[in-house]
């Protein structure tokens, strides 16, 4: 039940679950986060977790261009995947990681298992109980 709520999700929020061949390349981080998000609504979650992660790095490598709501559907759906594998660390690091992109996040009710929906309240705890970061912009002095 669990997992068709999930695969539901996916669909209604229009987050593609297939990677179409010839629409580019494999190893985009578009394509790997797809092919990541495929996976995981197959309930192949091992599988799914190699190109989320990738998928995650290579799009926060190119931060000026990337889509900070699909990387929080990244993250959460990465964080889906680690829960259902028992990897709670890996699972919280990825929640959080979705947090800290919106602390506001907010599952569309039912949708998701009392349990992703208990780790993402832990995570808005956690994320704000960090506090603020602070951001330093070093700049050449004058000549």
């Amino acid at each position: 039940m669990a997992g068709r709520a999930l695969l539901l999700v996916l669909l209604v929020l229009g987050w593609s679950t297939t990677a179409r061949a010839g629409d580019e390349d494999p190893q985009t981080p578009i394509a790997l986060l797809a092919d990541g998000e495929r996976r995981v609504a197959e309930r192949d979650f091992a599988g799914a977790v190699a190109p989320l992660r990738e998928g995650i790095r290579r799009t926060l490598a190119d931060h000026a261009n990337a889509d900070f709501a699909r990387l929080v559907r990244a993250h959460l759906t990465l964080a889906v995947a680690e829960l259902r594998l028992g990897n709670d660390a890996a699972a919280r690091d990825a929640m959080d990681g979705a947090v800290r992109l919106d602390p506001l996040l907010v599952l569309p009710e039912g949708s998701y298992p009392p349990v992703v929906e208990r780790e993402l309240e832990r995570a808005k705890m956690r994320v704000s109980r960090a506090g603020d970061g602070e951001l330093f912009i070093r700049t050449p002095e004058a000549a």
